[in-house]
């Protein structure tokens, strides 16, 4: 139970555990109807295979720790109280009763199926990128906050220029522009300065550089060729931003890294 075999033995039931619930959720998925009671009742039998594995770890765990060391980690608590809700609600569903419903036990076995993040904290890189994530948080929130105060900006602007300029009024002259250019073609209608929040989001796609020529022209044949400056001006500012996210980010790998080096290397002179 402590070994590490042990572990990764859970981490293959819970992984298949995982690819069989996509399977069975695939309707879902892809649009169809939801199960029916039969179907939804097969589930249920085949969620059966997995409890009892799970119920199985966990006493083994209990025994071979001990209940005070098993209930102190922060995981097997949350293993123990989605196992046994699991149990729990399996018992009630199959007993003779009115709450008989096989979708509560499929609701109770998608909770568990989050130990499937669990297994990337196996993997030293996975933990690698999550520790730089949070070193670079503080840094990243006022960097967000200025990237948001930019894009409020010149949405703001772009509602004063090009509020309206953008319409699909058959009559107006801007939509016959329009009408027969990539930007229409494409239906990307809904991309303009129309209101603060269409401002916002179309920002955010300039900022991520998404069909930008397309808009950037849009916008030209709808107002005047001037209006590349509005673009281009946002481009520069915006791509400050990402060369200073980048930046961070690459700073605060760079110390995981050697902070991870230096972990190995004490553990090596232990």
């Amino acid at each position: 139970v402590r070994s590490r075999a042990f572990d990764w033995l859970v981490n293959v039931v819970v992984f298949v555990n995982a690819v069989t619930f996509v399977l069975e959720s695939w309707r879902q998925i892809t649009g169809h109807e939801l199960l029916s009671a039969r179907g939804l009742a097969a589930l249920g039998r085949l969620d059966m295979v997995f409890t009892p594995l799970y119920c199985a770890e966990v006493a083994l765990k209990i025994v071979v720790l001990g209940w005070p060391t098993y209930w102190q980690d922060t995981h097997h608590r949350f293993d123990f109280i989605v196992t046994t809700a699991t149990v729990g609600v399996t018992l009630v569903v199959l007993s003779p009763n009115a709450y008989n419903d096989p979708l509560l036990i499929r609701l109770t076995s998608t909770v568990r199926l989050l130990r499937v993040f669990g297994l990337l904290f196996n993997l030293g890189e996975w933990w690698t990128v999550v520790c730089t994530f949070v070193r670079v948080l503080p840094a990243a929130s006022k960097l967000l906050c200025t990237s948001f105060l930019l894009m409020y900006t010149f949405s703001a602007a772009g509602v004063y220029l090009f509020g309206g300029a953008i319409n699909t009024d058959p009559a107006s002259p801007q939509f016959a522009a329009l009408k027969g250019s990539p930007f229409g073609a494409s239906d990307y209608w809904a991309n303009n300065f129309n209101d603060m929040l269409s401002g916002m989001v179309l920002c955010f796609e300039l900022l991520v550089v998404n069909n930008w020529w397309v808009f950037v022209d849009a916008f030209a044949a709808v107002s005047s060729e001037w209006s590349r400056l509005f673009f281009i001006a946002y481009w520069l500012l915006s791509l400050n931003m990402l060369n200073i996210a980048q930046s961070f980010l690459i700073d605060a790998a760079v110390e995981q890294i050697k902070d991870v080096e230096q972990e190995e290397e004490e553990v090596r002179a232990a």
